[in-house]
């Protein structure tokens, strides 16, 4: 959950990934991020594929505007279990906001998206 103190408009996100166990060019593993309203509604979601261990930026091919002072909430999901995936680059705006300014880090454990690949799908509302 965030609340960021500058309007703004999300067109990509990056991401690091420092566990790929079965992510391959012959098998991609898909991910999917997402951002939800304060009443779980999703706004806008974006899905790509993992080969490899790296940093990687994920664009959104409908940016995603964020109100300032109203309360969001960032998904991801992937569709394997061996995927881990870190902030990229200390610099980015959006992880020191949720990490460092008192924001609540929170996450509900679902097996909620469906599809895979490019196609990995988030839910279209929130669990709260």
């Amino acid at each position: 959950m965030f609340n960021p103190n500058v309007g703004m408009t999300v067109s990509s996100l990056a991401y690091s990934v420092v566990g790929s166990t079965g992510c391959s060019s012959g098998t991609p593993c898909g991910i999917s991020f997402g951002f939800y309203n304060a009443a779980g509604s999703l706004l806008g979601q974006q899905a790509s594929t993992i080969t490899a261990n790296g940093q990687f930026q994920l664009s959104f091919a409908s940016p995603v505007p964020l109100i300032a002072g109203n309360t969001y909430f960032l998904a991801w999901a992937v569709d394997n279990s061996n995927v881990t995936l870190q902030a990229a680059g200390g610099g980015s705006w959006l992880f020191y906001e949720l990490g460092n300014l008192g924001s609540t880090v929170a996450g509900t454990a679902t097996n909620l998206a469906t599809g895979s690949g490019t196609g990995l799908t988030l839910p279209s509302a929130r669990r709260v």
